[in-house]
């Protein structure tokens, strides 16, 4: 009961997550997006920091709305007490415990600083952070005054701190082990423009974007991790298959057949459900790491991302739709039929490899739209398929798209398009972020 007290009383010393808490209880089940324009958030990371630190006390019902559990009733019905005065007092007794250091290009996390906070009682959370420099010292001084790390373009760790930040870290582009003085090592986003300089670095981020050191060594050979289920899967009558991510990490293959494994990673349980219902099934997860096999015969697949981080490795599937508000997703297609890839990004990053080579014919479709975060794409189509493409409505951010090598202004359409018996049709639609799309005949 103390625990449960002590985690209620640090989520409302925060008076975003006392007003999420009370949106929720006050008016009902709420989407993530409408929770943004209802607490008027530009950004959709910080959201999504304040959620995770809240996941033991909301939940999402049938329609991805969140909604208040036990403990996020309680919270409620305290906040309501506390009201008439006295929550002032508890917010000043525990905002000291967390620092938030976040929206920074660089920042360098020394030794003296960490025994500073130690030396205070404060733990540190970095998020939203282009390249995140962490000095050589001690592992439990690192794990006395690092919360976590989420969000995160690049960070930098001396070896002996593998572990100990990969257990902290959630969302995280990119994690490189150094040797030696981090003098030698640091990274460094050089000055202006300010806005240009990050969408650089995001889209340089992207064209390498590797999740393996999540799934070969985060969630596997350097880090221990438990089985806890594993099982095949009747997916026969599947045609819809729906993915949940909101931390952990899961690997998708296509198969001829369902199977499922979930592991334990770390100290925390996974929390994953899985269900069928008709002709659809559903994947959910929070914590932990999870392969899955899906059948190559499924009509569509449907993805959200708001953490977390999922890899995919998909065979002849006609439809992909997916939606990210954090974390990150790398996506490869291989397809001898047409396939429709839609993506809604508002926040994270996303990565395509769409390989039809040997398609013959038929109506391909990529409709990409961006508020935020990034996007990039790799297509390879047959010499013979044409292409129109479009940039439409980019109201801000970063916009290209090259076929051939050859940038898009405007709209773009290769003669012979409408006769073709096999077409590609590109939309590129942005108000905020960054999108590379390449296409490229072979």
């Amino acid at each position: 009961m103390n625990e449960e007290l002590d985690y209620i009383l640090s989520v409302i010393s925060n008076e975003l997550r006392r007003k999420i808490i009370k949106i929720i209880g006050e008016e009902g089940p709420i989407s993530y997006t409408k929770l943004m324009k209802r607490l008027d958030i530009k950004d959709s990371g910080t959201l999504g920091f304040h959620i995770k630190k809240m996941n033991k006390m909301l939940k999402r019902d049938d329609l991805g709305e969140y909604t208040l559990n036990e403990v996020g009733i309680k919270a409620y019905n305290l906040i309501k007490e506390l009201e008439r005065g006295e929550i002032k007092t508890i917010h000043e007794k525990t905002k000291a415990k967390t620092l938030l250091i976040d929206d920074k290009l660089n920042f360098d996390y020394t030794r003296e600083m960490a025994e500073k906070f130690r030396r205070d009682g404060v733990k540190v959370s970095f998020t939203d952070i282009i390249n995140l420099n962490i000095h050589p010292m001690p592992t439990e001084l690192f794990e006395d005054t690092v919360e976590s790390i989420t969000d995160c373009l690049n960070v930098k760790i001396p070896k002996e701190l593998y572990p100990s930040v990969v257990a902290v870290s959630d969302d995280v582009f990119n994690i490189s082990v150094y040797e030696g003085d981090i003098s030698k090592h640091r990274s460094k986003v050089p000055g202006i423009p300010f806005l240009s300089t990050i969408i650089s670095s995001i889209v340089n981020a992207l064209s390498s974007l590797n999740l393996n050191w999540v799934f070969d060594v985060g969630m596997g050979k350097k880090r221990r991790r438990e089985l806890i289920h594993e099982g095949e899967l009747n997916l026969s009558d599947i045609s819809r298959f729906n993915i949940e991510l909101n931390g952990g990490a899961i690997l998708v293959k296509s198969s001829d057949k369902g199977y499922i494994k979930v592991w334990k990673t770390g100290l925390k349980e996974p929390e994953y459900d899985f269900k069928v219902s008709g002709d659809s099934a559903r994947l959910y997860l929070m914590n932990g790491y999870i392969e899955i096999e899906i059948p190559r015969n499924i009509n569509s697949l449907d993805v959200d991302i708001s953490g977390g981080a999922i890899k995919a490795d998909l065979t002849n599937i006609p439809k992909l739709n997916t939606a990210i508000s954090g974390g990150s997703g790398d996506f490869k297609i291989i397809s001898e039929k047409p396939v429709e890839v839609y993506s809604n990004v508002d926040g994270g990053a996303i990565k395509y490899i769409i390989n039809l080579r040997k398609i013959e014919g038929g109506e391909s479709k990529i409709v990409n739209k961006l508020f935020g975060g990034a996007a990039r794409y790799h297509v390879t189509i047959p010499s013979n398929c044409k292409v129109k493409a479009s940039r439409e409505k980019i109201v801000g951010g970063y916009s290209i798209i090259r076929i051939n090598g050859l940038n898009v202004r405007g709209v773009y359409k290769d003669i012979g398009y409408d006769e073709s018996e096999c077409r590609m049709e590109v939309i590129d639609e942005l108000d905020g972020g960054a999108s590379v799309i390449e296409v490229r005949r072979e």
